[in-house]
């Protein structure tokens, strides 16, 4: 069974990554020039996607929707950096460079 998921929300505010650390890959942090060539061109590849995803995604599985193409970005990062699940997700909240890989 697929699910209808919500519209993918990409609405700015004013804590974006864009917003705090700047567009500029010429004063982007040591070391993040791969999230930006991710947002550049894996997310958008991603978000293509989002069909093919949507199929694989379980109604009754007892938790609420996640988006399933920040899901795969997420597992994709997550691989790219050898991080166990707990630090990645710590990195999807702390670490700036993982906030320029995700230009929602």
């Amino acid at each position: 069974m697929t699910m209808s998921l919500p519209e993918l929300n990409a609405q700015r505010t004013f804590f974006d990554s864009d917003q705090v650390l700047g567009r500029l890959v010429a004063t982007a942090p040591q070391g993040a020039e791969r999230f930006v060539f991710f947002a550049e061109r894996i997310w958008p590849e991603l978000l293509k996607l989002r069909p093919t995803l949507q199929k694989m995604y379980c109604l009754e599985n007892g938790r609420p929707a996640e988006e399933p193409v920040r899901m795969t970005g997420v597992t994709m990062l997550q691989f790219m950096e050898r991080l166990p699940d707990r630090q990645a997700a710590e990195a999807c909240m702390w670490d700036g460079r993982w906030k320029l890989a995700r230009p929602e």
